[in-house]
């Protein structure tokens, strides 16, 4: 009777099944789909398969290029016998493949971040404001070569978002789902000699895409590489290879297992496997034969070895030693060739930490989203080599796929450059929430949870990067993320798993959240009790002008060891080039019409949507930087290094000093005999400089730098690596004035004139404001000073503060002129101007500054300038800005500062910028954030230059350091413009000449404050500086 049961329940979900369309029913994810597996290639001689450049094999053959493709609304509307030879598609569109299809003309993408962009109703797909589920149709010929007659055919696409079915000569092969991971199938008997049509119908959404709710645009298409490989008849299909190093870590055990197909008609005959390891310049380091016993036709076979190596080179981030694994499979009528990258390493968990060849590692990195400016999800090899080599010259050693498999070159550029990579599975249902998530929970989705951590596993387990596999994102805790760990474990027991929550029990190996954590919360956890390692897998949002404290975090890492590191949220802005009014742009969510959207939240990456690099990426480069310079004894000139290499001694870099005085070199030399084993520190060190010569008042920066003693294949010999600066003799900040003579004073019409030999200053007295300074007839400065206390809010403030600001009018204040004293002398005019800055005097209590501003005029030309402000009223605990704008005419285009630079930093991002003389356009400070908002800030500045191309101009010299802004756009123009080609670049300049900025901060996601001692409170200010004519 329980038989029976079970059978009519059978049948019962098999009827439903047959209902159901494939691709809105979480039963089926695939049809006639091959199994997963590394991505193999065969070849046809052992020295092809050594150098593994894939696309030159003879058994290898793009079908990436043009197809033809029509697009359509729905399933219903389009096209029907597509596939059939015959039917014609001339008249139809042609695409790139690989390509999104939103990113060719097609549709529109949606970006959004929780939401899903259809009707939350699993398994089925059904409109969300107007988002149908349009289906794409492509169609492409292909001639098979001649000498693939008699061989297996196998099409590979690496990547299909999100459902398909494929034709071959107008017979239908099979379906797939699973938008990251590649789909596979044999289409051996659907091929013939000569041409041959193949056709995909693709469907934008599928009940896969509930797993699939990751933030970021909702693109579609054939995005990955598409390609045929003719194997043997007898070949290996796949190969694990795994790499035991012993106790001491010094030898190893190669275990390496072979599936082989039979795909012929009758039984294999026995056959051979050679297996050769050799190393990167081609000499042997092991080999062993492995026997093929006969396989029955349409079976598999799975044999083993293991191969003895002694001593080979281990692979880490830092020494990223590669070897070639080589099998040639040797059977009666044929030979066939396959190769692999591998690299010799042992991943452990011990003492809270996570260890690589027995050294415990702190893992310094980014979450990288596939992204394209111009191809959306699509992006090239190039474009991949570039983002690695980006992230290994800034001293990154992990990045995390979030949230889904990369394209698969990735991780053969982490192996080849050396970056540790979280690889992640593509599983993400965070519209559902997290400890309830209806999917997770429900054993009917079970298997599509657990297909793709396998195909994850299948497809990137043979890469020695990858160090932990990870079950995705925001995609619940419950009964299927815990499948999904014990298949993991079961298909690889080599990697610890990870995840970034869990219910009440213990499940993964690593943990990664909570996350957005501040410092406080940061230390409960490294000492909550919890015996595995935690891995902050998102922190320090970036987007935007961000990312503050960063160099805090990386010594909370440092200093606990459960927190085995962190990775950035996140490693390029998600931004789509666009072009408005002849002005190119960045577009975000709701740009395209597209709704749901999340507007610029996908704007929150390290580097520009073009790769371009800010400040931010600086400040990560310092923050990371795994060597630290300590100053023991500066007096006596005594340094010590701090060497966190995990692998690396000091002795295998260069190390430099130079001496820097007010920002210009006058010696340098090298640090000799510098070694120091991973993880230690050496004894001090003396610094070779002199200062016998050092001037009175003058500032002397002793700066040590670290860099590649040889060509590395990421950089040059010669390659700055860490760096450290320290004052060793600190600057008076007395600004020299110019040779004396008499001043000339003149006050007509409100109007106060003082001039000298070769200068004029105009205050108009009404205003209490000086209108114009002009130095050798030309006019520099067209107004100001006057206060300033606003800046154009960033993402962290429009999170943070905005709101109070506003409130309390600060983007508002009126300046209401008191009084105006001026006394004539011919040798000093002094200027004073009591002055109220405030939103609106007539109500209950109001706030806003009380100032004195005094102007003192030398005959020199030099104009000290000293500002008193006062605070009154109930101000917010946390102000944008202290100090004084300016305006400069036209034509001052000409930069040049003494302070930190080449890029901007705030209180709380500084760390990666240097202390010296820098110039550029002011044209060339602008940071094109996305949507725009404060920017260019440079700080620690003892002096500035502003000319025009005549060498006409001023300089402000600090009677303290500055915080010094240069730029086209007024900080009302940032505050307004929601995208870039909003705003109206002025001829003018403005120039902020500032007591203090803000900081920068975090709290664009989560509510991470900036840390305390780095926040703008209203207090009472004091602070000057000199205008004065250019050397």
């Amino acid at each position: 009777m329980r038989f029976k049961i079970s059978l009519i329940t059978v049948l019962f979900v098999s009827f439903l099944c047959l209902a159901q369309n494939d691709w809105e029913n979480q039963n089926v994810i695939s049809i006639n789909k091959l199994a997963p597996r590394a991505g193999i290639v065969p070849f046809t001689s052992l020295q092809d398969a050594q150098e593994l450049e894939e696309e030159k094999s003879e058994r290898y053959l793009s079908l990436n290029g043009v197809w033809k493709f029509k697009l359509s609304e729905t399933f219903e509307s389009s096209p029907k016998d597509f596939f059939k030879p015959e039917f014609d598609v001339g008249g139809w569109d042609e695409i790139e493949v690989p390509s999104c299809w939103q990113m060719q003309g097609f549709g529109k993408p949606i970006y959004t971040n929780v939401r899903y962009p259809f009707e939350k109703k699993p398994p089925f797909i059904e409109p969300r404001y107007d988002n149908t589920n349009t289906v794409g149709s492509y169609r492409r010929e292909f001639t098979l070569p001649e000498s693939w007659t008699g061989k297996r055919i196998v099409v590979h696409f690496g990547g299909v978002n999100s459902a398909f079915y494929l034709w071959v000569n107008g017979e239908k092969v099979g379906y797939s789902q699973g938008s990251w991971t590649p789909a596979e199938f044999d289409i051996t008997d659907y091929v013939q000699a000569g041409g041959n049509t193949i056709s995909a119908k693709v469907f934008r959404w599928s009940d896969g895409s509930y797993l699939e709710d990751q933030d970021g645009w909702r693109m579609s298409g054939i995005f990955r590489k598409v390609y045929l490989i003719a194997q043997n008849r007898l070949s290996i299909t796949d190969m694990n290879i795994v790499t035991d190093l012993d106790k001491l870590y010094k030898d190893a055990v190669v275990k390496a297992s072979f599936t082989v197909l039979n795909a012929g008609e009758k039984a294999s005959s026995p056959a051979e496997i050679k297996a050769q390891i050799t190393g990167e310049k081609g000499e042997a380091a092991a080999e062993a034969k492995v026997a093929v016993p006969a396989i029955k036709p349409g079976e598999r076979g799975e044999v083993k070895t293991y191969i003895r190596v002694e001593a080979p080179k281990k692979w880490t981030a830092e020494t990223p030693n590669l070897y070639s694994f080589t099998a040639s499979l040797n059977s009666q009528q044929d030979k066939e060739f396959a190769g692999l990258k591998i690299g010799f390493r042992e991943i452990e968990i011990k003492d809270q930490q996570v260890f690589v060849n027995g050294e415990p590692v702190i893992f310094k990195g980014v979450n990288r989203v596939e992204h394209s400016e111009t191809g959306g999800k699509k992006v090239s090899y190039e474009q991949l080599k570039k983002e690695i080599l980006l992230m290994k010259r800034n001293n990154i050693n992990v990045v995390r796929t979030a949230h889904y498999p990369a394209n698969e070159e990735l991780c053969e550029l982490c192996d080849e450059y050396g970056i540790y990579v979280v690889d992640e599975a593509n599983l993400e249902s965070h519209e559902y929430g997290f400890h309830n998530n209806k999917l997770a929970l429900d054993p009917s989705w079970e298997e599509a949870h657990l297909d793709r951590i396998r195909s994850l596993i299948y497809r990137d387990r043979n890469h020695p990067s990858v160090i932990f596999w990870s079950h995705g994102n925001e995609a619940g805790t419950n009964r299927n993320l815990i499948e999904m760990d014990k298949l993991a474990r079961r298909l690889d027991p080599s990697r610890p798993t990870h995840y970034h929550i869990e219910a009440k029990q213990k499940v993964f190996d690593t943990l990664g959240g909570p996350r957005y954590r501040s410092l406080e919360e940061l230390k409960k956890i490294a000492l909550n009790g919890d015996s595995r390692p935690f891995l902050l897998n998102e922190f320090a949002h970036a987007m935007g002008n961000a990312m503050g404290s960063l160099t805090e975090y990386t010594e909370m890492f440092e200093k606990h060891k459960r927190l085995i590191g962190g990775c950035i949220w996140d490693w390029i802005d998600q931004g789509i080039a666009r072009e408005k009014n002849g002005r190119e742009y960045w577009a975000y969510g709701g740009d395209f019409g597209d709704k749901p959207n999340s507007g610029n939240f996908c704007i929150n990456g390290v580097i520009l949507p073009d790769l371009s690099v800010t400040g931010k990426l600086m400040e990560v480069k310092k923050a990371f930087q795994p060597i630290i310079f300590e100053g023991v004894n500066l007096g006596d000139k005594l340094i010590r290094i701090e060497n966190r290499y995990d692998f690396t001694n000091l002795s295998e870099l260069d190390f430099w000093w130079r001496i820097l005085e007010d920002g210009r070199q006058i010696q340098a030399g090298i640090l000799e005999g510098v070694e120091a084993e991973p993880n230690t520190k050496t004894s001090p060190l003396k610094v070779g400089f002199d200062s016998s010569g050092f001037k009175q008042g003058s500032e002397y920066v002793l700066e040590l730098s670290a860099r590649t003693a040889k060509d590395m294949n990421w950089a040059d010999k010669g390659f700055e690596i860490a760096f450290g600066q320290f004052v060793v003799q600190r600057s008076d900040f007395k600004p020299r004035l110019g040779k004396q003579g008499e001043l000339e004073c003149s006050a007509l019409d409100k109007e106060f004139d003082v001039s000298g030999e070769g200068f004029t200053a105009s205050f108009d007295i009404a205003e209490g404001i000086l209108s114009s300074l002009s130095y050798e007839g030309a006019e520099v400065i067209q107004t100001g000073p006057k206060g300033h206390f606003w800046r154009a809010p960033t993402d962290n403030d429009n999170k943070g503060f905005k709101k109070q600001w506003r409130e309390a009018g600060l983007d508002k204040l009126r300046r209401t002129v008191l009084d105006v004293d001026y006394v004539p002398s011919d040798k000093m005019a002094v200027v004073t101007v009591k002055a109220m800055y405030s939103e609106d005097l007539q109500i209950k209590e109001p706030i806003g500054w009380e100032t004195q501003e005094q102007y003192t005029v030398y005959p020199c030309g030099s104009i000290q300038v000293d500002m008193q402000m006062r605070p009154f009223g109930k101000m917010p605990e946390n102000l944008p800005r202290l100090g004084s704008l300016m305006i400069a005419p036209k034509g001052f285009d000409n930069f040049q500062w003494y302070g930190k630079g080449p890029m901007h930093s705030y209180p709380d991002r500084k760390e990666g910028q240097k202390l010296g003389i820098y110039s550029g356009s002011v044209s060339e400070q602008f940071v094109p954030y996305p949507r725009p908002q404060e920017f260019g800030n440079k700080s620690l500045v003892r002096w500035f230059t502003l000319k025009n191309d005549a060498g006409q101009g001023f300089k402000v010299a600090g009677r303290q350091a500055l915080n010094v802004t240069v730029s086209h756009f007024s900080d009302e123009d940032l505050t307004s413009a929601s995208h870039l080609y909003e705003l109206e670049k002025q001829d003018r300049c403005f120039v902020n000449v500032d007591y203090a900025n803000a900081p920068v901060g975090n709290q664009s996601c989560g509510n991470v404050l900036p840390l305390e001692k780095y926040r703008l409170k209203p207090q009472s200010v004091d602070y000057g500086f000199v205008i004065q004519p250019c050397e």
